[in-house]
C-alpha cells in the first residue's frame, strides 16, 4: 500500500510506468502464497492511468480555452503552434501526461483546429477521437476539436 501512496509523488508519465511494474508484482503475489492481496490491490494499479486521463483531458481543455482567447484577440487567426500561446494565454505549453511531451496541436484547414493527448495507448494516432463505444484494442487519442463554418 505504501508503494501506491508513493506513486503520488512521481510525475507523469513515470507514475504510469511505476504502476504497471507494481501491477506485475501484485499479479505474481499469489505464486508466493498471498491469495487475497492481488484481488484487493490490483484495482489500485489502474488509478494512475485513470488520473493521467483526467489530467490530459483537463490540460487539453485549458489549451483550447487559451487558443480561443488567442483567436479572439487576433482577428479570428489561429496560433501557428501552442508556443504562440505562451506566456500571454498559458504559462507554458502543458505536457501530455502519457509521454511528457507537449500536447499536440493540429489545424484543420478551412474548418478549425484540434488539441490532443496521445492517450493511454501511448501512440500518436493523429488525433483520432474516442468513439462513443470503444472496443478492446481500438486506437484513439484524447482529442478536442474546435470547428468553424
Amino acid at each position: 500500500m505504501g508503494d501506491v501512496i508513493g506513486m503520488i509523488d512521481v510525475p507523469f508519465p513515470d507514475r504510469i510506468d511505476k504502476a504497471w511494474r507494481w501491477s506485475i508484482q501484485i499479479n505474481s503475489a499469489d505464486e508466493k502464497g498471498f491469495l487475497i492481496s492481488p484481488s484487493l490491490l490490483q484495482p489500485l494499479a489502474t488509478v494512475p492511468e485513470k488520473s493521467a486521463i483526467g489530467v490530459a483531458e483537463l490540460r487539453v481543455a485549458q489549451v483550447v480555452l487559451a487558443a480561443e482567447r488567442y483567436r479572439l484577440a487576433h482577428n479570428n487567426s489561429l496560433p501557428n503552434s501552442l508556443a504562440d500561446l505562451v506566456p500571454q494565454y498559458l504559462p507554458s505549453v502543458p505536457a501530455d501526461s502519457f509521454d511528457g511531451k507537449p500536447l499536440r496541436f493540429k489545424t484543420i484547414p478551412q474548418r478549425g483546429y484540434m488539441v490532443y493527448s496521445i492517450g493511454k495507448d501511448r501512440e500518436d494516432d493523429g488525433g483520432i477521437h474516442k468513439p462513443l463505444k470503444p472496443t478492446v484494442g481500438m486506437r484513439y487519442d484524447l482529442a478536442m476539436s474546435v470547428l468553424r463554418k
